[in-house]
């Protein structure tokens, strides 16, 4: 009985040793990791209980799931949309496991809570120890951002502070104390207004709802109070470009809904649409220079991504989900409270795109739950069910987790390989792993592109027809459409051939439809225009890319040399005089600065002055 309890562990025990390593679980490998010990867990548990139990909570987001089902078919990027609703299956399916596990083991998952709190909480430490905060002193551990780690570690809190209350002996409740100290440091110390929200929302509900012991309100005050400290500091002594930045991250993910306000612009497609919603920040240089890949609250990339509907469809189970936990007795108040963190900070971050937080999230819930069997639904099954169950979870592993992941490994061999035949070998093996993955290709496509090798015609079309797949594969991809602008050229320039001209100026206006911001693309669209005597043509691109970003140094130094072809010469030194003015006033800013992309704006082509200024002189 006690080994077989112990087994029952061991998956939730492994999750949460894995839970702050791999991005939080975002990389290839840490979702290989928690979607094999979910998949093999539910096999194993259905083959050796015969049945399962699954939380009714689940039954409550099931119009959300067909919403995102729909979303997925109806996605230009499948294959993105995919992997994205397989996050929310795969964390449907740790719930079902968790269900099971503790409503067989009920006793020994409440006895060995605080062996799984430790095991989180050890492991979390040691992540913070080994990725050094690069955000100013900041900590997210191996999460993406500050913000995700915060919900994370907050949660976890919660969950400490439980394990505390519930801990027997002195030695557990001074190794959980301390363990909750170095947390609660950690999660002050993500200087995150969100988290502290989050924080001050926790503190005041357990104040009032709860009669907290001494040790418990000093941490909840000492979280409150520390957090408060760090989060004026940096706005003190800090300069905080999201202060504004967030509400216009809003307002533009908000077009994805006039596109579709039933639907949405599709799952997992706001990443690949941000180019189109860019906008200009307050700065005089490198106004286009951000671009938000994600909507930065979770409800608003809900809505953006499925409509209305999704976002009614997942309001609706959330709130259920909260009147299941009002049921709940005392003692679990404090996992309980995840519900509310998720809840705030959903506001001011994506938290459910991270498998970590999600995989803690229906711990918490299924834990919370445990203790009425009300919100479970027993499913039995005979011989058949037992080995239909598991063979449909191994069906799954093999397609949806191993090949994915196999693909993911022969890519980065492909990468790292030091001969031509094996970068070869690795990639087709890549590609025969995971056919939808347009980029595995690309990034070599785009190698060869770039470096301009003397192919013969045939080959650089083979290039063409890779590029082709890609785009059937991912329509939403600018660089697709660049690199088959840059392909023709070179066929062009081989051929002469007219049609290869019109495919050129084809790829370039659609790269610039799904990237319309992007000054560089229009400084080149511009450049092969003029080089085929459009000066006309050349002179508009020049002039939108200069409303974008006023102070793109060869930008205004190509225009004036456009004019000087067009044989306006005053408005050819005024824009040659509007250069020097921009190059002295930002002179420094170019030689200090960090941002790749502002250093790319102010940095000057030396010879194409020299020609503008002797054509200026002859003129």
């Amino acid at each position: 009985m006690i080994v077989s309890r112990t087994i029952s562990l061991l998956p939730v025990l492994a999750i949460f040793v894995l839970f702050p390593f791999f991005e939080g679980g975002k990389t290839s490998t840490g979702l290989f990791c928690f979607h094999s010990i979910t998949l093999f867990g539910l096999a194993a548990a259905a083959l050796f209980y015969s049945r399962i139990w699954v939380s009714r909570f689940l039954i409550y987001f099931f119009p959300f799931l067909i919403l995102l089902v729909i979303s997925t078919v109806f996605s230009p990027y499948k294959y993105a949309a995919f992997l994205k609703l397989w996050d929310f299956i795969a964390a449907a399916s740790w719930a079902t496991l968790l269900s099971t596990l503790i409503q067989e083991e009920k006793e020994s998952f409440e006895s060995y809570s605080v062996h799984i709190f430790v095991a989180g909480a050890i492991s979390t430490i040691v992540a913070i120890l080994i990725h050094y905060p690069t955000d100013p002193g900041r900590v997210s551990a191996s999460f993406l951002n500050p913000n995700e780690y915060g919900t994370f570690g907050l949660m976890l809190l919660c969950f400490g502070i439980f394990c505390f209350e519930h801990a027997i002996s002195r030695r557990r409740k001074i190794l959980v104390a301390t363990l909750l100290s170095l947390l609660l440091l950690s999660v002050a110390l993500t200087f995150s207004r969100g988290i502290f929200v989050a924080s001050l929302s926790v503190a005041i509900v357990a104040f009032f709802h709860q009669k907290p012991g001494k040790t418990v309100k000093t941490f909840l005050i000492s979280l409150l109070v520390i957090s408060g400290i760090l989060v004026a500091l940096r706005f003190r002594y800090q300069d905080d470009p999201l202060k504004y930045y967030r509400w216009k991250i809003w307002k533009s993910s908000l077009k994805g809904v006039a596109a579709d306000p039933y639907f949405g612009i599709g799952l997992g497609m706001l990443e690949y649409r941000a180019r189109i919603y860019n906008f200009p920040t307050d700065a005089e240089v490198g106004r286009y220079g951000r671009i938000a890949r994600s909507a930065d609250s979770q409800y608003v990339e809900i809505l953006a991504e499925t409509g209305f509907l999704g976002l009614v469809s997942f309001l609706f189970g959330w709130f259920s989900l909260y009147f299941s936990l009002r049921k709940i007795s005392a003692r679990f108040f404090y996992p309980g409270l995840a519900w509310l963190i998720i809840t705030l900070t959903c506001l001011f971050s994506v938290p459910l795109e991270n498998t970590s937080v999600i995989y803690l999230l229906m711990f918490l819930l299924v834990f919370c739950l445990s203790e009425n069997k009300n919100e479970f639904k027993l499913i039995s099954f005979e011989r058949p069910g037992r080995i239909l169950i598991p063979l449909g979870c191994f069906l799954v592993y093999v397609f949806g987790v191993f090949l994915p992941f196999q693909a993911d490994r022969e890519f980065y061999r492909a990468l790292k390989s030091s001969t031509p035949q094996e970068t070869d070998k690795h990639l087709a093996s890549a590609v025969q792993y995971n056919p939808y993955q347009p980029y595995y290709k690309f990034v070599f496509i785009r190698k060869i592109v770039d470096s301009r090798p003397n192919l013969d015609t045939h080959k650089w079309l083979n290039l063409l027809k890779l590029i082709e797949e890609a785009i059937q594969l991912n329509p939403l991809e600018y660089e697709f459409y660049l690199y088959r602008a840059r392909i023709y050229r070179v066929l062009l320039e081989k051929d002469l051939n007219l049609g290869f001209y019109s495919g050129v100026v084809s790829s370039y206006q659609t790269a610039l439809d799904w990237n319309p911001h992007n000054v560089f693309l229009r400084l080149e669209y511009a450049s092969f225009l003029y080089r085929f005597n459009r000066q006309g043509l050349a002179e508009i691109e020049l002039r939108k890319t200069l409303e974008r970003e006023p102070a793109f140094l060869n930008a205004r130094l190509f225009l004036a040399e456009v004019l000087l072809s067009r044989n306006s010469s005053e408005e050819a030194r005024k824009e040659y005089l509007a250069f020097l003015n921009y190059n002295k006033r930002f002179r420094n800013e170019a030689a200090n600065t960090s941002s790749s992309y502002i250093r790319s704006l102010l940095e000057v082509n030396e010879q194409k002055k020299k020609r503008v200024e002797d054509l200026l002189k002859a003129g």
